[in-house]
């Protein structure tokens, strides 16, 4: 809920400093948004692990007969009352739901990276400042 958006809102916040290590510069600039292609490729990227019908960061994401992919018990909750696809709004022809496996293993190294991400920053916090500054 709150803290996968939390940290989906952290990783596309194009200020947040996500990937770029400190000091160093920021993407260059592309003509139309200011921003580079590779961070637009990676807020991109990133935008395909929410549900579009929760708009949460999937846990067992879907494939529909769409062909777009939502969090499993969304779509099944959706198409209870429905027969057209959440997205498209054309009739869906089958039910059937397929497990996006590559999809999950990414959600899934995504989360343990931001977690070890997370982590380090609160071990950096807890040092005491002796400790972070340069022995000579």
């Amino acid at each position: 809920g709150l803290e996968r958006r939390r940290i989906l809102a952290r990783a596309l916040d194009p200020g947040s400093g996500g990937s770029s290590a400190p000091g160093s510069p920021p993407p260059s600039p592309t003509k139309g948004g200011g921003r580079g292609v590779r961070e637009e490729r990676r807020m991109e990227s990133l935008r395909a692990f929410v549900c579009p019908i929760t708009h949460d960061i999937m846990e067992d994401p879907v494939i529909a007969g769409d062909g777009h992919t939502y969090e499993r018990r969304a779509i099944i909750r959706w198409l209870e009352h429905h027969d057209t696809s959440p997205t498209t709004n054309l009739q869906l022809h089958t039910t059937t739901l397929l497990p996006n496996i590559a999809l999950r293993k990414a959600i899934q190294d995504f989360r343990a990276l931001q977690s070890g991400e997370a982590q380090e920053a609160s071990e950096g916090a807890k040092r005491p400042a002796s400790a972070l500054a340069p022995h000579c």
